[in-house]
């Protein structure tokens, strides 16, 4: 019932979404949570929403190592109970050698960045996504709770609309990203290729350090794979194609993480 409510429900005021979200985390709280923490501005409303319920919540947040410096200062400045969880195996770029560059059809840098520690827990995992950040995330939503082999999801804000999360972020005089107010919309690792070519070279230019790094990736995935050279004569081919062209012909974009709505990376 509530599931319903929340769909028709983009019209009611803030007060109602904050009760039914704050109601969801009491609903399925049982020993308490552990919480995926991204820095965005979804996730700094979930974790203000759990305090207001007044649950238990270890807060994690999966270093990419390609999110923006500015986001992860932002984690580090205003959540400092925040539990960083560093890869085992580094950074990012120097696992494409082993798999490729990853792809909208190759997600396997969600899965082994940001998805892997917070399936083994025994507690439901408590996250901030909603079903208005991608259209695949809206026709796939199937209510509060989605349940993944033994992994048990609450996604409490699943029905909030864009203009909810900040009329509360800003009602509660919460800190967030100051790269929001520079005008990016959508905060995760630096050229990610879900996200639409032209905020990718927006960002390319915005973090070249971090663009150097996916780089060097490239040059080792096309040194250490023969289905790549078999594709790109040179690495700077590959480059060129997986930065500046992945998705030209994609007019559909969705986001990462896929796999919390019962779709695997590939």
């Amino acid at each position: 019932m509530m599931d319903q409510l929340c769909l028709d429900g983009f019209d009611r005021p803030l007060g109602w979404w904050v009760e039914s979200a704050v109601s969801a985390i009491r609903q399925f709280s049982g020993a308490g949570y552990v919480g995926g923490f991204s820095g965005g501005k979804d996730s700094t409303a979930i974790k203000a929403l759990a305090r207001m319920a007044g649950v238990p919540v270890e807060w994690h947040y999966h270093v990419t190592t390609v999110d923006p410096p500015e986001l992860v200062r932002y984690i580090h400045r205003q959540h400092p109970d925040v539990v960083f969880d560093v890869p085992k195996w580094g950074g990012l770029w120097t696992r494409i050698a082993y798999h490729g560059v990853p792809t909208r059809f190759r997600r396997w840098c969600c899965s082994e960045y940001k998805e892997g520690s917070m399936r083994n827990d025994g507690r439901r995992i408590l996250l901030g996504v909603r079903a208005a950040e991608s259209a695949r995330r809206a026709r796939q939503s199937t209510g509060f709770l989605k349940i993944i082999g033994r992994a048990e999801m609450i996604n409490p804000i699943i029905y909030w609309p864009d203009w909810a999360v900040w009329e509360f972020i800003r009602a509660e005089h919460l800190p967030y990203c100051g790269l929001y107010d520079e005008g990016f919309s959508r905060l995760g690792c630096v050229g990610c290729p879900l996200t639409r070519q032209g905020q990718r070279e927006i960002e390319w230019e915005r973090w070249p350090r971090i663009a150097r790094l996916w780089h060097h990736g490239c040059d080792a995935a096309w040194s250490a794979r023969q289905s790549t050279r078999s594709l790109f004569p040179t690495p700077a081919d590959l480059w060129d194609w997986w930065a500046h062209h992945v998705n030209d012909r994609m007019p559909e974009l969705d986001d990462c993480q896929m796999s919390i709505f019962g779709e695997e990376g590939l």
